[in-house]
């Protein structure tokens, strides 16, 4: 709920009456019945108002809060820092079972990121029929999570959530999963701003363009490598992954990895195999006296496993 303010002018302060809706305590919204809601005569203690103020505290008043230091130190912080957690909790104490505030948990990305589907006609390896595409308008980051079906969008809107983070808005068309109420549900919880694109203009979705870019870089990787067709979906993720830490000219030259995180990626694990290289790899469960040595393609990086130099084979 929003409601929109303004600084009331002098002639406004001295001809109008001021009532103060505003009381001291938090809102105990226990105080309303649903069935018998006020009526224009509307008691006192209905309204004590539970807000977030807009104006910020003395310097002197929180500086124990900041180590003490000097109070042009603490006013500049407060310029450049938020303050969405309003309150520690209920004065009742009790155990909080849920997070008060979700949207502090994750990592806010400083952009709005277009979100697409991708339909393939071959069933990937792992039942993957389809791929859901997150892109950013800014920094040019991309990322994909292959699915079995498009209803499980909304799941990959978690896992986006989960492993870079929060974006401020996110733009998308008006199909019905990524405006339905599991996408929509996701936006509330991380106060992600929704914006659809007008119907039978797919132009103003960035991730449509993208979505071409990736389906030609994968084509012309399987096609050189030889790999079959069911592999699209492990290429894709292989295809993104190397896009995201290449030099972008429309970026000065630098990275969309770095310009979304922040820091220079490293590139080690690129360099050693290309998609569907054959290659040699341990099995250390192959009993004596048979070989270690396995047989099999390289088809992209484990990047949550091992160390940096960790392949999915």
């Amino acid at each position: 709920m929003t409601c929109f303010i303004r600084k009331p002018t002098e002639q406004e302060l001295r001809d109008l009456d001021i009532n103060w809706i505003i009381g001291e305590g938090p809102w105990d919204p226990s105080i309303f019945d649903e069935l018998d809601r006020p009526s224009s005569k509307v008691n006192s203690t209905l309204m004590n108002v539970y807000r977030t103020s807009i104006k910020l505290p003395y310097p002197e008043e929180v500086s124990r809060f900041f180590l003490y230091r000097p109070k042009d130190i603490i006013a500049e912080t407060f310029k450049v820092t938020t303050q969405s957690a309003t309150t520690i909790g209920d004065p009742i104490m009790k155990r909080h079972y849920k997070s008060r505030f979700p949207a502090l948990n994750r990592a806010r990305l400083q952009e709005t990121f277009a979100a697409d589907t991708w339909f393939a006609s071959t069933q990937a390896i792992g039942g993957y029929t389809c791929a859901q595409i997150f892109y950013g308008t800014t920094s040019r980051f991309i990322v994909l999570y292959p699915m079995k079906r498009e209803a499980d969008g909304p799941h990959a809107f978690e896992d986006f959530i989960r492993d870079v983070g929060a974006p401020y808005k996110i733009k998308s068309d008006n199909s019905t999963m990524q405006s339905g109420k599991a996408w929509t549900m996701i936006c509330r919880k991380y106060v992600i701003q929704q914006c659809f694109t007008e119907p039978n203009h797919p132009n103003q979705n960035q991730a449509e363009f993208y979505i071409g870019e990736v389906n030609r870089m994968v084509i012309v990787v399987m096609d050189r490598s030889g790999a079959p067709n069911y592999f699209w979906a492990l290429c894709a993720v292989y295809v993104v992954y190397i896009i995201n830490r290449m030099s972008h000219p429309m970026l000065g030259n630098r990275t969309p990895f770095e310009r979304c995180h922040g820091h220079t990626p490293d590139i080690s694990a690129i360099l050693h195999f290309s998609f569907y290289k054959c290659v040699y790899f341990l099995d250390s469960e192959v009993s004596f006296p048979n070989t270690r040595e396995r047989f099999g393609h390289f088809v992209g990086f484990a990047e949550n496993t091992g160390d940096a130099l960790t392949y999915l084979i």
